[in-house]
């Protein structure tokens, strides 16, 4: 398995945020699932949630990106990604 570290072996602490990091999404689900959280209450929680990938995106990811390939491929991709992410949303929203 391939573990991206700093140049290093990967140790026991990175697996050990690794599993963490899979077992994230999966204890989420279950918490939400068991618990009997109102339509409205999950929707205030998904947009908190959303709203903070999306910082994250903004404010670290894409400047990286632009840093490392300055090229107009960067763009190009964020833009067809948002398109992207329009049509799965419209598509979505007209299923009911």
């Amino acid at each position: 398995m391939l573990l991206v570290t700093r140049g290093e072996l990967a140790g026991p602490r990175e697996y050990g945020f690794l599993f963490a990091d899979a077992l994230a999404p999966v204890l989420g689900g279950v918490v939400v699932l068991e618990s009997k959280i109102s339509v409205q209450g999950l929707i205030v929680f998904l947009g908190v949630t959303a709203g903070s990938f999306l910082f994250t995106a903004t404010d670290d990811l894409l400047p990286e990106a632009h840093r490392r390939s300055p090229s107009i491929a960067v763009p190009i991709a964020t833009l067809g990604g948002v398109f992207f992410i329009a049509l799965a949303v419209g598509f979505v929203s007209s299923l009911g």
